[in-house]
C-alpha cells in the first residue's frame, strides 16, 4: 500500500508536460513510471483536451497518476474543471476512463488505484467511485456533480458508461462502473457510493477548501494540514510541492515540529517561500530552479522548530 508522500509525489511527477524537468517533482523509491501521456512514446493514445497523466508500477501495485490544471489552458484543463464540477462532463473524464481501461488490459491481477492534484485529484476521485478502486488525492476539485444521479440530462455517470460501451468496452472491463450505477439507483438522491474509498489532504488555505469554490462538494474525506500563512494568496498555497513538502516534514519530524507547524511560529515563512524577489516559483515550463520543488527533490524533512 502506497504511503500519502508516495501518492503526493506520484500526484506532483504527473506535471510533466507544464514543468521544465529540472523542477519535476520525483518518482518515488521503488516505484517505475510507465504510459505517461501525452507523450511521444505512447502515440497510442492521444490526448487533444489537455489530459495528462502517468502510471508507477512497484510489483503488483500500480497508481494512477493524473495531472492537475494548467491554468493558460483554457478550452482544455478549464473547460474540464467547469463541465465536471457543474455536473456537464468532460472530454477529459472520458479519457482518464480509458486511460485507466487500458492499464487495467495490460496488467490483469494488479492492484490499481488513483491519484492527483486538483483537477487531477477529481479526477481520481471520480474514478475511484465509479469503478470501486481506491484514490487518495490532494487539494481535490470539487467534482461531486459529476457522480451524483441527476434528474435531468446529462448523468455523466450514465453517460460515461454509454460511450465507452460504444467505443467496444466490454461488459466485463466495465463491471465497477455497473456496480457504481446499481447502488447509486437504490440511495437517496444525491448520495455516491464508494466515497469511503476516496481521500484529499488539503493544505489549509489553498484556494479550492475557501469561498466561493468550497460551495461544491468533493469527493470523500477531506482532512487538511494546519497551515499559518498569512497575506498568501489561496493560489499560491495549491501548490502540490508545498503540500508534498509539508508531508515529508510530518513524517520525520517530532510532533510539533513539523514544517507546517513552523508556520505558526515564523509567521512570515510561507509569504518568504512565495515571494517572487527571493525564490523562484513559476508552475510553467520555465526553467528557474523552484526552491519548493528542490525542498521536496532533496527528501525528507527533519525538525523545524523547536
Amino acid at each position: 500500500m502506497p504511503t500519502a508522500i508516495e501518492y503526493a509525489l506520484m500526484a506532483g511527477h504527473a506535471y510533466r508536460t507544464t514543468r521544465d524537468e529540472t523542477n519535476w517533482i520525483p518518482v518515488p523509491q521503488g516505484w517505475t513510471p510507465f504510459f505517461p501521456v501525452p507523450d511521444p512514446t505512447t502515440p497510442t493514445f492521444p490526448t487533444t483536451v489537455g489530459f495528462e497523466a502517468i502510471s508507477f508500477q512497484r510489483g503488483s501495485e500500480i497508481v494512477i497518476s493524473y495531472a492537475g490544471t494548467n491554468p493558460s489552458d483554457v478550452t482544455g484543463d478549464i473547460a474540464a474543471d467547469i463541465g465536471l464540477a457543474t455536473g456537464l462532463g468532460s472530454a477529459q473524464l472520458i479519457q482518464a476512463a480509458e486511460y485507466y481501461l487500458q492499464v487495467q488490459a495490460e496488467n490483469p491481477g494488479a492492484i490499481i488505484t488513483f491519484t492527483g492534484h486538483s483537477l487531477g485529484g477529481g479526477l481520481a476521485a471520480l474514478m475511484g467511485v465509479f469503478f470501486g478502486k481506491q484514490a487518495v488525492t490532494f487539494d481535490q476539485a470539487p467534482f461531486a456533480n459529476s457522480a451524483e444521479a441527476s434528474l435531468i440530462s446529462p448523468d455523466v455517470a450514465v453517460n460515461l458508461k454509454t460511450y465507452l460501451l460504444s467505443e467496444g468496452y466490454s461488459e466485463t472491463a466495465l463491471q465497477g462502473l455497473t456496480d457504481f450505477l446499481n447502488v447509486r439507483a437504490a440511495l437517496p438522491l444525491g448520495e455516491i457510493p464508494n466515497t469511503s474509498l476516496v481521500t484529499s489532504i488539503n493544505v489549509q488555505g489553498e484556494f479550492l477548501s475557501s469561498v466561493p469554490y468550497n460551495i461544491l462538494d468533493r469527493i470523500g474525506q477531506s482532512p487538511s494540514i494546519p497551515t499559518n500563512a498569512p497575506g498568501v494568496s489561496g493560489d499560491d498555497l495549491h501548490s502540490v510541492a508545498l503540500l508534498t513538502a509539508f508531508l515529508q516534514s510530518i513524517q520525520t519530524a517530532q510532533s510539533g515540529q513539523a514544517l507546517n507547524d513552523a508556520t505558526f511560529k515564523l509567521t512570515k515563512l510561507v509569504e518568504m517561500i512565495f515571494d517572487d524577489n527571493l525564490y523562484a516559483h513559476p508552475t510553467t515550463d520555465a526553467d528557474n530552479r523552484n526552491f519548493l520543488e528542490r525542498l521536496v527533490q532533496n527528501g525528507s524533512w527533519r525538525k523545524m522548530v523547536a
